[in-house]
């Protein structure tokens, strides 16, 4: 089991507001975060440092969330946990469990919620 303050945490969003929030919600809790404002910039991250949690958003230019989540399923060892964050309800949310997500939280993100998700994701680490 691993505690949020032993971790981290990438948070891969297109909204800059959005992720120096998260930022700070994770700081707070003694993570360890990385930033990227799409999915090519966050296997740049994953590339060059162990990561054990990805909280992405789904939609992103460059390079959206479920393409970020399948390199990560392909291509990652060990696994991160990731969670999707995402304004848009049309999601198959069969195929995103198929790649590995953990969760799918809806914008916009309460922060007890994601420490919760992201606590639960980790428990199993």
């Amino acid at each position: 089991m691993m505690d949020l303050k032993d971790a981290t945490v990438l948070i891969v969003d297109d909204e800059r507001d959005l992720v120096e929030i998260f930022r700070r919600w994770f700081e707070r809790e003694g993570s360890h975060v990385l930033t990227a404002q799409n999915g090519a910039v966050a296997l740049e991250r994953l590339a060059e440092q162990r990561v054990h949690l990805v909280v992405s958003d789904a939609r992103m230019p460059v390079m959206d969330g479920i393409e970020l989540a399948k390199h990560i399923k392909e291509e990652c060892r060990p696994l991160p946990k990731v969670v999707f964050v995402s304004g848009y309800a049309e999601l198959d949310e069969d195929e995103l469990r198929e790649l590995g997500i953990e969760a799918i939280l809806s914008k916009p993100v309460d922060r007890k919620a994601i420490l919760q998700i992201a606590r639960q994701s980790l428990g199993d680490c």
